[in-house]
């Protein structure tokens, strides 16, 4: 494919990324997760112990990825390239086998264990999570004013939004700290955590709808 025809986003000084041309989601999504772990300073230090090809796939359903790793320049495809030295069956959401395998790992152990590394992408605690999601989106149309935030595995709590002290907060939102950090990160979509119960609380239906719509975004790379 030639480099006119690719979308190249320049995380950092020393990090940028290449898309396909109209990449599908999974490759945005994990194009998002890779911006995020590029503000880690060890990133670029792992990536590069980690030059070469590798691909991701479902164990669920078709989709799969390439991740092409060249200096400090990664690129994103969908489907399974034939240059791929090892091919990682591993979950990508909640359904199917929940076990991960590693296909040519024989040929490519120590490829393999830097690999692992490299996508183990750290999670944010949630309480900086809520932080930043309320910054970048408290001003969104139809967002509640207000947001209390219950941990259910720290018994602690956070209230997101102005002038709590008059009034009570628009809608509350309960989690583990895991699934909080996991919503507020954008690493999930709101409607799909609230309906496996991962996330409860009290809120309007266009409250939840709006979040819902928001996340989104978030996990595609399209609102940062």
């Amino acid at each position: 494919m030639e480099e006119a025809t690719l979308q190249r986003d320049r995380l950092n000084a020393e990090i940028s990324i290449v898309l396909e041309p109209d990449p599908c989601p999974l490759v945005k999504i994990f194009a998002n997760k890779l911006k995020k772990a590029s503000r880690d300073s060890g990133f670029a230090a792992m990536l590069k112990q980690t030059q070469g090809c590798f691909a991701l796939k479902s164990n669920s359903d078709p989709q799969a990825l390439t991740f092409k790793i060249s200096g400090n320049e990664i690129a994103l495809f969908s489907g399974i390239k034939p240059e791929a030295k090892i091919i990682i069956h591993t979950p990508l959401d909640d359904t199917g086998s929940q076990k991960t395998r590693v296909e040519k790992l024989w040929r490519h152990p120590l490829y393999a264990m830097r690999v692992g590394r490299l996508l183990e992408f750290s999670q944010a605690n949630w309480v900086d999570s809520a932080k930043r999601f309320w910054a970048l989106n408290k001003d969104y149309p139809g967002m509640p004013s207000s947001i209390k935030i219950e941990c259910s595995d720290e018994n602690r709590e956070f209230i997101l939004g102005a002038e709590l002290e008059l009034k009570a907060p628009e809608m509350t939102l309960i989690g583990t700290a895991n699934e909080l950090s996991k919503f507020l990160s954008g690493d999930t979509v709101f409607i799909q955590s609230t309906m496996s119960g991962k996330l409860s609380g009290t809120m309007s239906f266009e409250h939840a709808v709006v979040l819902s719509d928001l996340s989104l975004q978030m996990l595609l790379g399209e609102r940062e």
